[in-house]
């Protein structure tokens, strides 16, 4: 399963829990993994890019047409996305793994939680919830 799926239906996302923000120069297909830089919606590529991660494309975006010219993303969402064990146990913490695939989050890098083991090796459902994060957004205190 190499594109992650969102599993619900993204009218039931609030409206607070998406974000719209310009595309960049790279094609992204409903599911990537993005990272917010220089301004645009990019595929999240590095386990650094914690930081930056901003949620899920809900929407296909072609960089040569540039329709539509913005990318949504969920910023809280459940996926289906691959991942590496069968052993997550769920609520574990996760982070990018490679294109569109999650690991077991061992330090500060996490992006999404383990939300229930579909059954098979390779794929897992995760929840993602960017303002949780606390990292891209600031903070009041």
């Amino acid at each position: 399963m190499a594109q992650p799926r969102i599993l619900f239906d993204t009218k039931a996302i609030s409206p607070d829990h998406i974000l719209t923000i310009p595309g960049s120069t790279v094609d992204l297909e409903r599911g990537d993994l993005l990272s917010f830089e220089s301004a645009a919606a990019v595929k999240m590529d590095l386990v650094t890019e914690d930081a930056t991660f901003c949620g899920a494309a809900l929407n296909q975006y072609t960089s040569g047409n540039r329709q539509p010219q913005q990318v949504m993303a969920a910023m809280v969402c459940v996926l289906e996305i691959d991942a590496t064990s069968a052993a997550y146990a769920v609520f574990e913490a996760l982070k990018w793994g490679a294109a569109n695939s999650l690991v077991t989050d061992g330090s500060a890098n996490t992006i999404a939680w383990c939300a229930r083991k579909t059954g098979t090796a390779t794929s897992i459902q995760a929840y993602v919830n960017v303002p949780a994060l606390k990292k891209l957004f600031a903070v009041s205190a």
